[in-house]
């Protein structure tokens, strides 16, 4: 399952995942483009920040949200373990 994270202003969307046993969190960012009918993706892997699954983003965007999941990574492992942001108690 995947909670919402952020709404980026070019309605690109993150979510996480829940903590798994070994302790990782799958950091899903994606946008769609329904003007041009585009579909992108990609899945970060924390706490190593390792990028997979990349579809429609170039090297500048990845590196964008590397930047925002690197900033945000505590609040994201956090909210993992607790079924998303709106569980957070």
């Amino acid at each position: 399952m995947l909670y919402p994270f952020i709404k980026l202003h070019d309605n690109t969307e993150i979510n996480h995942s829940e903590m798994h046993d070994d302790k990782t969190v799958d950091v899903v960012v994606e946008k769609k483009d329904k003007k041009r009918g585009i579909f992108s993706r990609a899945m970060c892997k924390l706490p190593d920040y390792k990028w997979g699954n990349v579809v429609g983003f170039n090297d500048k965007e990845l590196e964008r949200f590397q930047k925002l999941v690197e900033a945000n990574s505590k609040l994201i492992m956090e909210y993992s373990k607790k079924g998303g942001m709106m569980n957070n108690k």
